[in-house]
């Protein structure tokens, strides 16, 4: 491996050229035409003083894994020109918190976990509806400033939560895309059978499931305060961890889920405005996961199926209004899990109806 280069950027020569090294000081940053890869945490000697990156008749193929993490100054980046950059790495920009305005070129491929995470002044973001771009991993742009994303035409993948906690209030795309719809604002797969998430700006009184629901991505609700009531389908199987967690979404209607087999890890953690969950006409209903309602702090009233056989490790604890808890006579519960209603207000611990 051999290093060569001007003194004030270093790069090595292998089997390609790779940025290697940017030394502290640079505000404005030219990267070389020649430059194939930029390797992981390139810039982090710079990330107090970087402003701009120039791409210009560039050979960029990859930028690696947290190359510019924390440059928290990087005011834009246009990579229009980079007409053979395949995929921007885990971590690459995250914590740009400056950065505003975004171009990806035709040629992109995937944008790995992380990737644009944190970059909370990001209102921009420039695609072409024809790029390559096939891959969005999980949280990639999770904290950001983006209103509206459009789905492009060949994007087959879109991580766990990828779009936590931005500003998000509407999808795009068209009618016609293989693997997407949008359906009540909401992004599903384009079988209806999966929602892979919901705009957390986007308002709505309601929101009722699809008929084809059958899955619910993890997250896909976290944070959700511009919804009132949620109405199951009775094609959910199964509700993922977290998907409901630290929401302010009162009202909760399972009656329609007659498949519901489990209620997963966090699903509803800590929404403070719940009052009342009826589970008793889910009599496929398995599994209430740990954590599953920790910290409702509004939760009085819990009804549950025959068929519920496993109360998970602090799946009611700090529900600190939690009353009353109503088993069936011919309950199918074999356990209750650790600290499951510790903090709670029930003076009754088991109450048969």
């Amino acid at each position: 491996m051999s290093f060569y280069g001007p003194p004030n950027y270093t790069v090595y020569n292998s089997t390609n050229v790779c940025l290697y090294s940017v030394p502290e000081g640079w505000r404005t940053f030219n990267v070389p035409p020649e430059v194939e890869i930029i390797r992981p945490n390139a810039f982090s000697k710079a990330s107090n003083t970087l402003l701009r990156v120039l791409f210009v008749q560039s050979s960029l193929t990859k930028i690696r894994h947290s190359a510019f993490c924390n440059c928290s100054r990087l005011l834009w980046l246009n990579f229009s020109l980079c007409s053979n950059l395949r995929e921007i790495g885990k971590n690459a920009f995250y914590g740009c918190s400056s950065l505003s305005y975004l171009v990806l070129p035709l040629s992109i491929q995937s944008v790995k976990d992380y990737a644009f995470s944190q970059c909370k002044s990001l209102t921009t973001l420039f695609i072409d509806n024809s790029s390559e771009l096939n891959y969005i991993g999980k949280r990639a742009f999770e904290n950001t400033a983006i209103t509206t994303f459009f789905i492009t035409n060949n994007l087959k993948f879109i991580g766990d939560n990828a779009f936590y906690d931005s500003k998000m209030k509407n999808f795009e795309l068209n009618k016609w895309h293989k693997y997407y719809t949008n359906h009540s604002g909401a992004l599903y797969t384009k079988d209806l059978k999966t929602l892979v998430h919901y705009p957390k700006e986007l308002i709505s009184d309601q929101f009722n499931f699809t008929k084809e629901t059958e899955n619910v991505q993890q997250f896909a609700f976290i944070n959700i305060n511009s919804i009132n009531k949620i109405k199951l389908s009775p094609s959910i199987k199964e509700l993922k961890n977290g998907t409901f967690a630290n929401s302010h979404i009162q009202s909760f209607d399972f009656t329609s889920a007659i498949n519901l087999e489990s209620i997963g890890p966090n699903c509803f953690y800590k929404n403070d405005r719940i009052q009342t969950i009826n589970l008793e006409s889910n009599n496929k209903l398995k599994t209430i996961g740990e954590y599953s309602f920790y910290g409702c702090s509004s939760l009085k009233h819990v009804k549950l199926s025959t068929s519920v056989e496993k109360i998970s490790d602090f799946s009611f604890t700090n529900c600190i209004c939690l009353e009353n808890v109503e088993f069936p006579k011919e309950c199918e519960l074999q356990h209750i899990g650790k600290c499951s209603f510790n903090n709670t207000n029930i003076s009754i611990f088991l109450h048969f109806k």
